[in-house]
């Protein structure tokens, strides 16, 4: 079970819900980015399309699902956990 913004929350608009519901369906896991690849991946996203921020799901080290913002020179904000 996983844990989800509210309805009327603005953080659903940080990510497809769509896509997360394939994500984390059973066995699909694994294709979620780690932490550490999507950083340097929203790295190189914001300095490619001058974005301020990126938002990802990752799967972090200790096997939570998480939304972050990370930002072009390694910033990164915690702004939801899926998992509980």
């Amino acid at each position: 079970m996983y844990n989800l913004p509210p309805a009327n929350s603005p953080i659903r608009d940080m990510f497809d819900m769509e896509g997360l519901v394939s994500m984390l369906a059973p066995g699909q896991r694994h294709n979620l980015p780690t932490f550490n690849n999507a950083l340097q991946a929203a790295r190189e996203q914001c300095k490619r399309l001058g974005a301020a921020s990126i938002n990802q799901v990752v799967v972090k080290a200790n096997g939570t699902i998480a939304l972050y913002r990370f930002g072009p020179r390694g910033s990164r904000k915690l702004v939801w956990q899926f998992s509980k």
